[in-house]
C-alpha cells in the first residue's frame, strides 16, 4: 500500500533539501581559500648555493701572448769579390764590435794600397818643389794649381785603396752574438753575397699585439713583466707601440725591453706580457658563475638578503688562474653559484652559503 506525502510535509522536505544546498555552498567557498592559502604558505622555496662576495681593489692587466726578438739583427754582405781565407768566429760565440768574422784575400789589394802611398809621396814633393818655384818667380800659377790637383787626386786614390783593403775583413758591426755564419774557409766569395747574421740580446726584446682595447692608456715608459716558457719572469719598460694597427688583424705591436747581459734570455722564446693599467674595484668569481642574457650581456645573477635575485650586467676586467676579475657589481653582494640556471631573476629563493649553514632569508 502506498503512502502519500501531503502538501504540508512536501513542502518542509523541499525547504530543508534547500537549506542543506545552501549551507554546504557556504561552507565550501569559505573552506577553499583557507586550503589554498595554507598551500601557498607551505610550498617550499627552490634552494640555491650562493657565496658572499667582497670587491678587492686591483691593477687591470692585459695578459698578451708574446715572443723574445733581438734588440738588433743585421745580415753582412760580401763587398768584395775574394776567397775566404781565415775564420774569425764561430756560430754563437759572442762577439764585439769590429771583431773579425772572415777574412777575404787581399794580397792584391794590400799591393793597391801601398802602391797609392807611394804615389801619394811622389805627389807631394813635387807639390813641395812648385811651391818652392813660385816663391821666387820660378813657377807659374797654373804650375801649382796642376801639381796640388795632382796631389788631391794622389790622395783620394789611396782612401779607395784603403777602403777595397778594409773591406776585405767582414767584421762585427756592434757587440751581439753570431747567430749564423754561412761562409767558409776556401769559400769565393763576390759582392752582395751572404756571409754571417750577428744578433745584439741585450737587452732583449718582448714583442707581442694588443687590441686597440688593451693598449688604450698604455704609454711608453709603462714598467711591465714577461714570464717565459721557462717559468722565468723578467721586468722591463714598454718602449714601442705600433701607431698602425696590422691591416690584417686590427692589432697594434707593443715591446719591452728587459737586460739580457748575460745573454741567458735566447731569441724566439714564447712569453705572456703583463702590462699592467689603472686600479679598479672588482670581485673574483668563477668562469662558471657568469651568465649570458637573450640580449648578449654578460652578467651574473645576485640576490639580496631575503633572496630575491636579480641579473647584474658586469664587465670582465681581467681574466685569472682562478677565475674572472668583474667590475660592474656591489663592493658587498651575494652572488648565487649553483642552480642559477633554474631561477628567473625577481624570483625568491632559499640561499645556501657555501661557507655556512644558514641562509640569509630565513
Amino acid at each position: 500500500m502506498k503512502t502519500k506525502l501531503s502538501p504540508k510535509k512536501l513542502a518542509a522536505a523541499i525547504t530543508g533539501l534547500l537549506v542543506l544546498w545552501m549551507l554546504t555552498g557556504i561552507v565550501s567557498g569559505k573552506e577553499a581559500p583557507k586550503s589554498d592559502t595554507a598551500a601557498k604558505a607551505e610550498k617550499p622555496l627552490f634552494p640555491v648555493r650562493a657565496v658572499r662576495l667582497e670587491a678587492q681593489k686591483i691593477t687591470r692587466t692585459s695578459f698578451v701572448n708574446a715572443r723574445t726578438e733581438a734588440d738588433r739583427s743585421v745580415t753582412l754582405r760580401a763587398e768584395v769579390t775574394g776567397q775566404v781565407v781565415a775564420i774569425g768566429a764561430e756560430r754563437g760565440a759572442r762577439v764585439a764590435e769590429g771583431d773579425l768574422i772572415v777574412s777575404v784575400e787581399a794580397r792584391d789589394r794590400a799591393s793597391r794600397v801601398a802602391e797609392a802611398k807611394a804615389t801619394l809621396r811622389e805627389r807631394e814633393m813635387e807639390l813641395e818643389s812648385t811651391k818652392a818655384l813660385a816663391a821666387k818667380g820660378l813657377a807659374a800659377q797654373s804650375q801649382l794649381a796642376s801639381a796640388e790637383s795632382a796631389a788631391e787626386s794622389a790622395r783620394a786614390a789611396l782612401t779607395s785603396a784603403e777602403l777595397d783593403f778594409a773591406r776585405s775583413s767582414i767584421r762585427a758591426p756592434f757587440d751581439g752574438v753570431l747567430v749564423e755564419r754561412s761562409a767558409e774557409a776556401g769559400d769565393l766569395l763576390s759582392p752582395g753575397g751572404e756571409v754571417a747574421v750577428v744578433a745584439d740580446l741585450d737587452p732583449i726584446v718582448v714583442a707581442g699585439w694588443m687590441t686597440e682595447k688593451e693598449i688604450a692608456g698604455i704609454r711608453p715608459g709603462t714598467e711591465a713583466t714577461a714570464k717565459l716558457s721557462d717559468g722565468r719572469e723578467i721586468s722591463g719598460t714598454i718602449t714601442y707601440m705600433s701607431p698602425q694597427a696590422d691591416p690584417v688583424t686590427r692589432m697594434y705591436k707593443v715591446e719591452l725591453r728587459a737586460p739580457n747581459a748575460d745573454y741567458s734570455i735566447r731569441s724566439g722564446l714564447t712569453a705572456v706580457l703583463a702590462v699592467p693599467h689603472e686600479k679598479v674595484m672588482a670581485s673574483l668569481v668563477s668562469p662558471a658563475s657568469v651568465l649570458l642574457s637573450d640580449g648578449g650581456v654578460v652578467g651574473l645573477l645576485l640576490a639580496d638578503e631575503e633572496g630575491v635575485t636579480r641579473f647584474c650586467p658586469v664587465e670582465i676586467a681581467q681574466s685569472a688562474p682562478e677565475g674572472f676579475w668583474v667590475t660592474g657589481v656591489p663592493e658587498k653582494t651575494i652572488l648565487v653559484t649553483l642552480g642559477k640556471d633554474f631561477v628567473r631573476p625577481g624570483q625568491k629563493v632559499k640561499l645556501v652559503f657555501e661557507d655556512a649553514t644558514t641562509n640569509a632569508n630565513r
